[in-house]
């Protein structure tokens, strides 16, 4: 602070290089445990669901049993991508990662891409 004209005025400093660090660590911490969580998810439900049909396979003909087993295994997967594409769409917005010059928001497959390098895709500037 320095005192000027008797008023006194404040010095404003950007950010210190290890809070800038805390902050992008945290949020690559945040959509790791968003990914780890959607991974669980997928792999859980796909597991019970094949021991079922394994425990059911006597009472269905194996054809029409594997099918369905399939289809709700894929459709368990794709709920699982939309699982983390949607929580991570909200870690982007609540973590502000707009770039401030030109105000571009990182698509989901940038996200990991602008958290490791700092800086936006289309303008180059420092986020």
């Amino acid at each position: 602070m320095s005192n000027v004209g008797g008023l006194m005025a404040v010095k404003s400093t950007p950010l210190e290089r290890g809070s800038r660090d805390s902050y992008w660590n945290t949020t690559q911490a945040e959509l790791q445990s968003v990914k780890r969580s959607g991974d669980l998810l997928v792999v859980g439900i796909a597991g019970a669901l094949i021991v079922a049909a394994l425990l059911v396979r006597d009472r269905y003909s194996d054809f029409e049993l594997w099918l369905v087993t399939a289809g709700t295994v894929a459709l368990v997967i794709v709920t699982g991508v939309w699982f983390v594409v949607t929580r991570t769409r909200r870690i982007v917005a609540a973590r502000r990662l707009a770039c401030g010059n030109c105000d571009y928001m990182p698509h989901d497959t940038e996200i990991v891409d602008v958290l490791h390098s700092r800086s936006c895709p289309r303008c180059k500037s420092e986020l």
